[in-house]
């Protein structure tokens, strides 16, 4: 394949160039740069269907050092179904296994339908990791993450604290498209529409899911209740939207292929029923690389609307002689954080360091929701380019007035087939 039809392809989206690369057939020849517009499609395959099973899987050891000491063991796998239909069509799947409180919890990650119109553009229907930020698009599967766990902004599995938003996948459609200037450097853009978020169910609450619910878990006295509720969002978990307003966000990347990316992402849309409280995120990445060294980094910043405290009473009760009688308040509340990685590999070994930092949460009306901060050391044995052993340890750190996060040992073997 013409590298420079491939460097396209890196920017259109991991998935459908992991598809072109797998599915395409060995005896292809390669192509010049003659009649390159519209080409690289029929590059992907000279025949008319193709299917392939890949994915990746974990298994690995957990354990807090301080507060409440406890280690598990733990695994998943996620098997990743691709077909190619014709020369310009691409589906491609993601199945979820593990088990949770003594179950198999079974997920569908993303299921889509990829329409490569030419070279530069792609059509995308069906659920789809979200272009917001590059951590939960490309990099979250254990063995592509170079670090043991997620950073403290997103969440995907256990953790040591809440994170600040999901691993995003919803339903909707996407466009993407890229531009070539030179030979290395190049734009992208991502625009997409979504059924957008919903707030999930307050956790230990007697009236159960469909509650607003945007308290941690860790709330549990009207002191507590007095602080900033952290957001808890669900994304993609069903089908059908619980209002009538769509989530909108795009995505917009300067390429300079192999050395630097720099992305900048937006996205807003409402998340209860009746379409009136909304949740408008924001986030900048950057990553660098110079042969076997790797650093990276991503800012995400929330703002999304809560319901004013009432005086004398707890967040989230309301008098029932006041609900239908007088419009609730909403507050926005702003939440942020980042972190930065640095990966280095020498030989088989891989050192990783990463700074996380997830800041106060904020509203009018309540105090200040402590932050943290998370220094994370790891180190990888990579057998294969696609196992690894994998180590991190995080340091938790709050400071005064914030809530004990414990210290964490992660150990777990990393595959991807």
């Amino acid at each position: 394949m013409n590298p420079a039809k491939l460097s396209r392809g890196l920017a259109l989206g991991p998935a459908i160039v992991l598809s072109a690369l797998l599915l395409a057939p060995a005896s292809a020849p390669a192509q010049g740069s003659q009649g390159s517009q519209g080409s690289w499609p029929r590059e992907v395959s000279r025949r008319r269907t193709q299917f392939l099973v890949a994915g990746y899987g974990t298994a690995g050891w957990r354990a807090t050092t301080t507060g409440d000491v406890g280690n598990t063991f733990f695994g998943s796998i996620s098997p990743v179904l691709l077909f190619q239909f014709g020369e310009r069509f691409l589906y491609e799947g993601e199945l979820e296994f593990e088990i949770e409180e003594g179950a198999t919890r079974t997920g569908l990650e993303y299921a889509q339908i990829d329409f490569l119109m030419s070279d530069n553009v792609v059509i995308v229907g069906g659920k789809f990791l979200l272009p917001f930020g590059v951590f939960g698009e490309r990099l979250h599967p254990t063995w592509i993450n170079k670090f043991s766990t997620n950073p403290p902004i997103y969440g995907h599995g256990e953790m040591a604290a809440g994170p600040l938003l999901p691993i995003l996948a919803d339903f909707g459609a996407m466009l993407r498209a890229s531009w070539n200037w030179g030979a290395r450097t190049s734009l992208t853009g991502s625009l997409f529409v979504t059924q957008g978020p919903r707030a999930e169910a307050e956790h230990g609450a007697e009236g159960g899911e469909g509650e607003m619910g945007l308290i941690s878990a860790a709330v549990s006295s009207e002191e507590e209740d007095e602080h900033a509720p952290l957001p808890e969002f669900a994304f993609g978990e069903s089908g059908e939207d619980n209002n009538d307003d769509k989530m909108v966000g795009a995505r917009a990347a300067w390429v300079i292929a192999p050395a630097f990316e720099l992305d900048v992402s937006l996205l807003t849309g409402a998340f209860d029923d009746a379409a009136e409280r909304r949740l408008t995120g924001w986030n900048v990445a950057a990553e660098y690389r110079r042969g076997r060294t790797e650093l990276r980094g991503e800012w995400l910043g929330l703002r999304y609307d809560v319901e004013a405290p009432h005086e004398g009473e707890p967040m989230g009760e309301v008098n029932d002689e006041m609900a239908g009688e007088e419009e609730e308040e909403l507050v926005v509340a702003k939440a942020s954080g980042y972190y930065i990685q640095l990966a280095q590999r020498v030989g088989a070994w891989e050192p990783v360091v990463r700074w996380s930092q997830r800041l106060d949460v904020e509203a009018d009306g309540f105090e200040p929701r402590r932050g943290y901060t998370q220094i994370g050391l790891g180190l990888n044995y990579w057998f294969s380019p696609h196992i690894a052993l994998m180590g991190g340890y995080e340091i938790n750190r709050a400071p005064a007035g914030g809530a004990e996060i414990p210290d964490r040992l992660v150990v777990h073997w990393s595959f991807g087939f």
